[in-house]
């Protein structure tokens, strides 16, 4: 019989006497320090997962529904569909991709139906999405199982862009609008909501994504008229809720980007700043940013003391502000990231020059130690 193989453990350092205070009564022992193990989660390793995509709808749009199904085709190991509608025809053009399909008709709001939802989906996790949204391109299977394969998260918030038009979509002030969208197929570990517009609780360490985004059309496929009978009816079930406003979103002060009008440039290793060219003071903005990560700064990111940030310059290249508000680096995949960055604006009108960065604390700037090459853009604050 051959021998059976013992590896050594990759967690060399799991005893430590010096670093707990406390210990069980009835196991501590007065003359001995109590031990202190270390649980460095990073060590678990990753386990292939199963997702069903799920899509709660009333198929007023039968014909972009069928393009959102087989667009989730690729992705999905299980395609279910909940059906509020007794529209025969809805019901068998949704059957010729969904794999499961139901019939549930009347609960007046879509967070009535989260426990349906847990009842068709059969899957180990769960991709929920409106039927007025698509996935942006870079979501892929290869990516979504690489998060549903990691074993220390319960669930994801995915970003989410809200468009005025086929090519405008709002970034001030709702960008990123992150979504609890993917999440364990756990119904124990959840706390479902009991108002519209609430998320659920999903107990474990949650992950906001950065690698891809939900689109949003509601604001275009429905007319004005239409926009303003939604706001009516969500203000009737939950009263001076203010995101019901947001589908009357011609009478807010938004701050727009154009598809399209980026300048093409790339800034050093920083490929793309997706922010209007001309900004307005008093909204805060969130620039999507593209960055190729040079080798050296690599392995510097899973730190926990390394942050993205940025700094503004006046027109002259004198430092208007240096410092700003730090957002924690998502999963690197590949050699590029993308992020989605909260921007402080000048307080005064003019043209600055902003600039983007990583901060080693205490340590080191990556633009000043040679580590990420990044060159201001120039922007007009209004």
């Amino acid at each position: 019989m051959e021998a059976p193989r013992i590896e050594k453990s990759t967690n060399s350092a799991l005893l430590n006497t010096d670093k707990s205070s406390e210990a069980c009564p009835s196991c501590a022992d007065a003359d001995k320090s109590p031990t202190f193990i270390e649980q460095d989660y990073r060590l678990i390793k990753p386990q292939k997962s199963s997702i069903s995509f799920v899509v709660v709808t009333q198929a007023l749009f039968i014909d972009r529904l069928i393009s959102l199904l087989h667009a989730l085709v690729p992705l999905k190991d299980e395609l279910c569909v909940i059906l509020d509608s007794t529209d025969t025809h809805a019901y068998e053009e949704i059957s010729k991709v969904a794999d499961r399909v139901e019939v549930i008709v009347g609960k007046g709001c879509f967070e009535a139906y989260e426990l349906d939802i847990f009842n068709i989906c059969t899957k180990e996790w769960i991709f929920r999405m409106d039927d007025d949204e698509t996935l942006s391109p870079e979501c892929t299977r290869e990516l979504l199982q690489k998060y549903i394969s990691d074993r220390t998260k319960t669930a994801y918030w995915i970003p989410r862009k809200s468009y005025i038009s086929p090519t405008e979509y709002v970034v001030a002030p709702w960008l990123p609008d992150y979504q609890l969208r993917l999440y364990r197929n756990l119904p124990a570990i959840i706390d479902l909501p009991h108002y519209i517009h609430f998320a659920k609780t999903i107990m474990g360490p949650n992950e906001r994504l950065h690698s891809f985004c939900l689109h949003h059309w509601a604001l275009v496929w429905n007319s004005k008229e239409r926009r303003k009978e939604k706001a009516l009816y969500y203000d009737s079930l939950l009263p001076g809720f203010s995101c019901n406003q947001n589908y009357l979103y011609e009478t807010l002060n938004l701050g727009i980007f154009q598809e399209g009008t980026a300048d093409g440039q790339t800034y050093g290793d920083v490929l793309r700043i997706y922010l209007p060219e001309v900004m307005k003071k008093e909204l805060v903005y969130t620039a999507e940013v593209e960055l190729k990560i040079p080798e050296a700064a690599k392995p510097l990111l899973s730190k926990e003391n390394v942050f993205f940030s940025y700094h503004w310059f006046n027109q002259d290249g004198t430092v208007f502000q240096w410092d700003y508000p730090r957002l924690a680096p998502p999963a690197l995949t590949g050699d590029r990231m993308r992020l989605f960055l909260p921007i402080q604006l000048p307080e005064t009108a003019g043209e600055y020059r902003l600039q983007m960065d990583i901060v080693e604390e205490l340590v080191q700037w990556f633009s000043q130690s040679g580590l990420l090459e990044s060159h201001p853009k120039t922007f007009l604050i209004q």
